[in-house]
């Protein structure tokens, strides 16, 4: 742990110190893009204990994909603005079958940049919103859902140099989804809403029209 910790503060002041001043990486006219990619795999057991006897009745096995880009333009310094496209493909495997799940979200985004340490890093705040659709399959059977989120947290960036800067996380999401459901016997609607809490890693590189 230690070790680990030694590392991270290494690598931070690295990034702080050791590299060119950014003075105009948020000023106005440039552009940003980047985003963040995220993948998650699990398995999991579940057992039953009945009678002092211990049976395992299934091993669902997951993987979830994340592919968010984003594109943005500074109408100010230090004040972007722009869309992002948000991909995710999530697989659920039991002794049942396969559940699939496809997610595709466009929407507008906001951010606001406050730099610090001679503009060689900088905190921000992002807020979105996306719309879209999502295409669910579970046990054969598909449903089309129709998904609006919502999101805001704050940011931290740390300018590797004028052009690329890495960047920490943390994000709050409210979710929406709404599906129309049709079977043999039922017609109805179902919605559903979560509240998310996500920390991530992302990559933006900077650069600006102007010669």
């Amino acid at each position: 742990m230690k070790k680990l910790f030694y590392f991270i503060i290494t690598f931070v002041s690295v990034l702080l110190f050791s590299f060119s001043s950014n003075a105009q990486v948020t000023a106005n006219s440039n552009f940003l893009i980047g985003g963040t990619l995220s993948f998650k795999t699990s398995n999991s057991k579940v057992e039953v204990t009945e009678g002092g006897q211990t049976t395992t009745v299934d091993k669902p096995e997951s993987t979830v994909f994340t592919f968010e880009p984003v594109v943005a333009y500074f109408l100010f310094p230090h004040f972007a603005v722009g869309g992002q496209v948000s991909l995710t493909n999530e697989k659920i495997t039991t002794s049942t079958g396969t559940d699939k799940t496809n997610n595709l979200l466009l929407g507008p985004i906001v951010r606001y940049y406050v730099p610090f340490l001679e503009n060689k890093a900088a905190v921000f705040i992002e807020l979105d919103a996306a719309f879209g659709s999502s295409s669910e399959t579970i046990l054969e059977n598909s449903t089309d859902n129709s998904i609006s989120k919502f999101g805001v947290g704050p940011r931290l960036s740390f300018f590797v140099n004028d052009m690329l800067g890495l960047e920490a996380i943390a994000k709050y999401n409210y979710v929406k989804s709404t599906a129309d459901v049709k079977t043999d016997t039922r017609d109805f609607r179902q919605e559903s809403s979560s509240n998310e809490l996500n920390f991530q890693i992302g990559l933006q590189y900077y650069f600006s029209r102007k010669k």
